[in-house]
């Protein structure tokens, strides 16, 4: 069986890796995550590691909200 490397307190992007919760069936580690907005979604390690996710899904939707009140502002 492998090591699984701890990365529980560590932060990514803005997700805190919690408590490593299993693996997948493709033999990823499933880690419990602490988003700013205090979602806890379950993420795998290569995900948070490489960047490609970064939030629960909020980081997205302040990005829109801030490119509408932006174009609004510009379509007065």
């Amino acid at each position: 069986m492998t090591r699984i490397r701890d990365i529980s307190n560590e932060t990514f992007g803005r997700l805190r890796a919690i408590a490593w919760v299993g693996r997948t069936a493709g033999r990823k580690s499933l880690w419990e995550c602490e988003c700013e907005c205090h979602a806890e979604p379950v993420i795998t390690r290569d995900n948070l590691v490489t960047g490609h996710t970064r939030s629960c899904g909020c980081l997205q939707r302040d990005t829109v909200i801030a490119m509408n009140k932006q174009r609004a502002q510009h379509n007065v």
